[in-house]
C-alpha cells in the first residue's frame, strides 16, 4: 500500500506535467502578447514537475523530499503556463500530496515502535 501511494502520485505529477506544459504551447501567441518568456517559463515548470514525477516512480525511498518539490513546482507554474488551466496545478498538488503521504508511510513503517 505504501508503495502504491507513491507511485500514483508520481503518475499524477506525470501526467500535471503534461498539460501545464501543453497550455503553454498550445496558447503560445496569445502568451506572445504578453511577453515571449512566459512560454519558456511554463516549459520549464512543467519539466520540474516532471522530474519531480519520474524522481518518485524511480526513487520512491526520496518521496518525502520529491512530494513537497513537485507541490511547489504545481503551483509555480501559474507563473508561466496558467497552471495548466488549473487542471494541471491541481493533478499536481494532489499528485505531490500523494508522494509525500506515501513517503510519510514508508518512513513510519520503518522506523521501530516506540513504545
Amino acid at each position: 500500500m505504501k508503495e502504491t501511494v507513491t507511485r500514483v502520485g508520481g503518475g499524477l505529477l506525470c501526467v500535471a506535467s503534461v498539460i501545464i506544459g501543453a497550455v503553454p504551447i498550445l496558447f503560445r501567441s496569445e502568451l506572445a502578447v504578453i511577453g515571449g518568456s512566459f512560454t519558456l517559463v511554463g516549459l520549464v515548470f512543467a519539466a520540474l514537475v516532471g522530474s519531480c514525477g519520474l524522481a518518485a516512480l524511480t526513487r520512491p525511498e526520496y518521496a518525502l523530499y520529491v512530494g513537497p518539490m513537485g507541490v511547489l513546482f504545481s503551483f509555480l507554474s501559474m507563473i508561466g503556463a496558467l497552471g495548466g488551466l488549473f487542471v494541471g496545478m491541481f493533478l499536481g498538488m494532489l499528485g505531490g500530496l500523494a508522494v509525500t503521504v506515501g513517503g510519510a508511510l514508508q518512513r513510519s513503517g520503518s522506523d521501530p515502535d516506540p513504545a
